[in-house]
């Protein structure tokens, strides 16, 4: 598997990877256009420079996954990106970045018939919570 972004984005979910082994997703390599970090690596795993090189990873399936994680690129570019990757890997995975937004726990993919959304809980704003919580203060 590679990860195609090394901003904020990529630098998160490798680091989620690396600790969460059980999910079966090992980086191998990590794609970005900037200049690669001291060493050549970014948490150990191997800095590679373009989208070209990870595409000669999939074609000598060395890997047959890309997760791009790419959320400041313009939705043009992200559809070519993708494009170019499904072309090549077997499965590609597109990380959207709600940073900012919402806390990481407040987030859940859905699938609604085949559509995928993104759905955003508000706790504290439940009704039933905030009765709850009042109950249980005094």
């Amino acid at each position: 598997m590679v990860i195609l972004g090394a901003d904020r984005a990529g630098e998160r979910l490798l680091r989620a990877l690396q600790r969460e082994r059980s999910l079966g997703l090992k980086p191998i390599a990590v794609f970005d256009n900037r200049r690669p970090p001291a060493g050549g690596a970014l948490e150990g795993v191997p800095y590679g420079r373009t989208l070209t090189d990870a595409m000669g990873l999939a074609r000598e399936r060395v890997a047959d996954t890309a997760i791009l994680a790419m959320p400041r690129v313009r939705r043009s570019c992200l559809a070519k990106f993708v494009e170019l990757a499904s072309g090549n890997f077997r499965n590609v995975i597109v990380i959207p970045d709600p940073t900012g937004i919402v806390t990481p726990s407040a987030v859940m993919a859905r699938d609604l018939a085949g559509t995928f959304g993104v759905e955003i809980k508000h706790h504290h704003l439940d009704p039933w919570a905030l009765r709850a919580k009042r109950m249980l203060t005094y």
